[in-house]
């Protein structure tokens, strides 16, 4: 982005300023992102330029740089390609974009930045952004070595939402076996362990409750399956798992437990 501005012709103490405008650009009409431009000191011929530098694909931006002298051009795109070619190398280049006028805090990064979003289009915001900022860390601990570190961050809140709008997540809970343990903490934890390693995903209750509030948690989540593992299962080596849809139960023993497939 560096690159591009000065290409255009525009003073390198104006880059910040410019910089955080391009940032915002596809916000903008076209005529309110070369006011805001002009607002700043450039002139017209310097807007155009950064109009239809700013608005080329990667393949454009490598025809027209093959042979640049502009170095932090050659950088940034030398670092672009690559990333391209990871990304078609564990085939996730199909739901990758690339958006030339993506900023984000360009005070501490230094490199390739990025935003994800939501596929379906639910969310118009991003739902995650970061970027590569090698500088914090090496500046930081200044020992003469570099460190080079990237960073994510995501949007809960947002997540949230995406969930809330999933059949899936509001028809079925993602925990397949709830264990309510009655004073046996440790061997829950040893059966949840089992349970996983046969593919499970198993919840633990691991709060003083009574019986009844742990049932009517396991229903308000819409968990299929519940294990009550008192100390008397321990002792006849049984387990009982409550079928919480269908109101039945299965007696299985814990020395036996892969037979609970031919169930669940």
């Amino acid at each position: 982005m560096t690159g591009l501005i000065l290409e255009s012709g525009i003073d390198s103490k104006l880059i910040q300023n410019v910089t955080t405008i391009i940032d915002k650009k596809d916000k903008l009409t076209k005529s309110e992102f070369e006011n805001k431009l002009l607002e700043i000191g450039l002139t017209k011929n310097q807007i155009d330029n950064v109009v239809n530098y700013f608005d080329l694909s990667l393949e454009e931006l490598n025809n027209i740089f093959t042979n640049t002298s502009n170095e932090k051009i050659k950088i940034g795109l030398e670092e672009l390609n690559n990333l391209k070619k990871y990304l078609k190398g564990i085939n996730i280049n199909s739901i990758c974009k690339f958006s030339p006028s993506l900023a984000r805090g360009q005070n501490y990064y230094t490199g390739n930045v990025f935003e994800v979003y939501d596929k379906k289009g639910i969310i118009n915001g991003s739902i995650g952004a970061g970027g590569r900022y090698d500088r914090m860390i090496t500046d930081f601990i200044n020992d003469g070595n570099e460190y080079p570190t990237v960073g994510i961050s995501f949007g809960l809140s947002a997540i949230y939402e995406l969930l809330k709008d999933n059949t899936m997540f509001n028809d079925k809970s993602n925990t397949d076996i709830y264990i309510i343990p009655m004073d046996t903490d440790i061997e829950s934890l040893i059966l949840a362990t089992k349970l996983r390693d046969l593919g499970y995903n198993v919840e633990i209750e691991m709060k003083t409750k009574k019986l009844k509030k742990s049932l009517d948690y396991a229903n308000k989540e819409k968990i299929p399956y519940v294990i009550i593992l008192g100390e008397n299962e321990i002792k006849n080596n049984t387990i009982i798992v409550k079928d919480m849809f269908n109101n039945n139960s299965i007696e299985l023993k814990l020395n036996n437990l892969e037979k609970i497939k031919e169930y669940i």
